[in-house]
């Protein structure tokens, strides 16, 4: 559970000149608002959640690339969700949750602050046209456009200026450098059975 920056920088490091569906795609997952709903999409409540993406992957249209772009995402997220976020419940204990939001915010902030090129992809998210948009459970373009208005305007008006201590920006890259490329072997594994 990467906040939405983690996406969007993992997109750009598979693709820097995707069109706008993949991207959107990318963060739509994340605008589903029932939590259950959200951990189902996810695959955070099936036991073995590299099968349950691998079918979500086989099953759905490989040349959308809107479709992609949730393949990604929920690909980048289990991979969070398996190397860093344990590592780091394990060092803060129960009280965990807390300190992670706050990180995890100044990871946003700061990955936002430095990379101008979010800020216009997230202008282009506002004016999509949804014609790549596809129905899947839970996510609706109108959540997306709302979602994504919301995000840039609370990133924009954030006046924090300090760096993750937990999360530095050579943790963040190592994780995207590994991840990235094994989304890249898998994917490509996939797409040719």
């Amino acid at each position: 559970m990467p906040r939405t920056t983690i996406h969007f920088l993992a997109a750009y490091k598979v693709n820097p000149n995707a069109g706008i569906d993949f991207h959107v795609g990318n963060i739509a997952p994340d605008t589903i608002r029932n939590e259950n709903q959200k951990i189902s999409f996810h695959f955070r409540d099936v036991t073995d959640r590299q099968q349950a993406l691998n079918e979500f992957a086989l099953k759905v249209n490989s040349q959308n690339e809107y479709l992609k772009g949730i393949i990604l995402h929920l690909f980048v997220d289990w991979k969070w969700d398996t190397t860093i976020l344990p590592q780091f419940v394990e060092k803060h204990g129960d009280n965990w949750k807390q300190k992670y939001d706050e990180e995890t915010l100044l990871v946003a902030i700061y990955a936002f602050r430095s990379n101008e090129w979010i800020c216009e992809i997230l202008k282009q998210m506002e004016v999509w046209d949804t014609s790549g948009y596809v129905e899947t459970d839970y996510i609706t373009a109108k959540e997306i456009g709302y979602f994504v208005k919301g995000w840039r305007k609370g990133l924009q008006s954030s006046k924090q200026r300090e760096i993750s201590t937990e999360f530095s920006p050579p943790v963040i890259e190592r994780f995207m450098n590994d991840t990235i490329q094994e989304f890249k072997e898998w994917y490509s594994s996939l797409i040719f059975i």
